[in-house]
């Protein structure tokens, strides 16, 4: 995605989501932003306490609902609001955030108008939505997934289903799963099948059957600019193919950015010839490792594989494809990062960055890198250092300062709190894990393992 430089951002505390863009949950909830990780999770309440659904509410119904006026107050005020935290956090610790990125994307020649915005918002944080076009929609089809990642759960992977089942205790009984703020699922293992057990025999997780969806999307066609399209994974799941059909039979395609998140585990040829007719695809490839540790945090994907499609994506003729990697990192894979940075610069792509982007894991709060020791965080630190003076002498004299100016948030926020507390519940955790998957931290992660190996039983 085409961006400007500049950090125009910085003198407000707008972010223009808030404004353009609506969010749909792996179940069908409305969300305002996929950043808001704290209750209510950026989510619409109604009345009768349940979320707004868009099997059950109009796009139109929760664009000036009073949970998004709050939060639009609070932003043209000047005001961080709490259910921004993690972009401020981001931001506070020299990271890109969200809101740095949507200040500064570019879609069709222009950015999003701050003055517009401040402006033309009523006093009580209300917008006429005529003026403000709904032309960013951030689509997860379900959860359906092929992976079922160690920092993911059963909300985002259906692949998780057994594996969280067990971990629950086993037996026959339905076993309850928290979905962002809500407890009325359950997953139910039947002939060693496991489903979720929904309520009002309705499959919340295949909210995009319901017809009422795509006759809405259809009518706001028009407008459409941006999709980000995410999981569970969008590439194995048809509605992904239709919603991308529906744009190019609406003649809309070619004014088109796509964004995505997909763990390259499955890019069928169809998705490619898709492509074509889009203004402009922007992939995130979710990978958090190489080698062993692809396997281990997102089983069961091999490196083999994830490395053959990624040499695919990268050197397939397309002026229209620009790729990174988009990896996760948490505490078991920030010095493997070193790593992996190391071998895309080396691979010399085509069209997937050089510089791989990255988010910091703030959840499962024990996975966080702010839960090492304070002489292990010490140690990273100086390995991060190390590694910028040694890119300087392996990529180029210029590197050892890009590094450090891209990478230096990562040791700042794991530097920032101590969490160590948190380490006999992430050792509990990753055993249990390990003895269900036949997986081995210490073949993986050995420093991590010895740490372990140090807490008392």
């Amino acid at each position: 995605m085409a961006s400007t430089m500049t950090d125009d951002f910085k003198s407000h505390t707008i972010c223009p989501i808030l404004w353009h863009h609506l969010s749909i949950q792996q179940n069908g909830d409305f969300r305002m932003c996929c950043q808001m990780i704290d209750s209510p999770f950026g989510k619409f309440k109604k009345e009768n306490g349940e979320f707004a659904n868009v099997q059950d509410d109009t796009f139109d119904s929760i664009r000036n609902h009073e949970a998004i006026k709050e939060i639009r107050k609070s932003m043209l005020n000047g005001e961080k609001h709490k259910l921004c935290n993690l972009c401020w956090t981001e931001e506070g610790n020299n990271l890109n955030s969200k809101r740095t990125y949507m200040n500064k994307v570019i879609l069709n020649d222009k950015k999003y108008d701050i003055d517009h915005i401040r402006t033309n918002t009523n006093p009580d944080g209300s917008i006429d939505t005529n003026m403000f076009q709904l032309n960013y929609y951030d689509i997860r089809f379900g959860n359906l997934c092929n992976l079922k990642c160690r920092s993911c759960g059963p909300s985002d992977s259906s692949l998780w289903y057994e594996d969280y089942f067990n971990s629950m205790g086993g037996g026959e009984k339905p076993k309850p799963m928290w979905f962002y703020g809500s407890d009325k699922y359950e997953i139910t293992k039947t002939n060693n099948t496991f489903d979720t057990n929904l309520p009002n025999y309705r499959d919340d997780f295949k909210w995009y059957e319901n017809e009422d969806f795509w006759k809405s999307f259809k009518n706001n066609l028009p407008q459409l600019e941006m999709l980000y399209l995410t999981g569970g994974e969008p590439t194995i799941n048809k509605a992904h193919f239709k919603m991308l059909e529906m744009c190019i039979d609406a003649g809309i395609a070619h004014k088109v950015y796509l964004e995505y998140n997909t763990n390259m585990f499955a890019i069928p040829d169809k998705v490619y010839d898709l492509w074509k007719h889009f203004k402009y695809i922007d992939i995130g490839c979710s990978i958090d490792g190489k080698d062993k540790m692809a396997n281990y945090l997102r089983p069961p994907s091999t490196w083999d594989r994830l490395e053959s499609n990624l040499d695919k994506l990268g050197t397939i003729d397309s002026k229209n494809i620009s790729a990174k990697l988009s990896t996760t990192i948490s505490i078991f894979n920030v010095l493997h990062f070193l790593e992996l940075t190391e071998w895309v610069i080396l691979k010399r792509y085509k069209n997937i960055q050089d510089m791989p982007a990255f988010h910091v894991l703030s959840s499962p709060k024990e996975m966080s890198i702010q839960v090492l020791p304070l002489e292990t965080k010490k140690w990273i630190t100086d390995q991060y250092e190390q590694f910028y003076i040694d890119g300087g002498k392996k990529f180029g004299p210029d590197w050892t300062q890009v590094l450090k100016h891209y990478f230096s948030g990562i040791t700042n926020y794991m530097n920032s709190v101590d969490n160590s507390h948190l380490l006999p519940k992430l050792k509990a955790e990753t055993l249990k894990l390990d003895n269900m998957r036949n997986h081995s931290l210490v073949d993986v992660v050995p420093w991590l393992s010895e740490i372990f190996d140090k807490l008392p039983d």
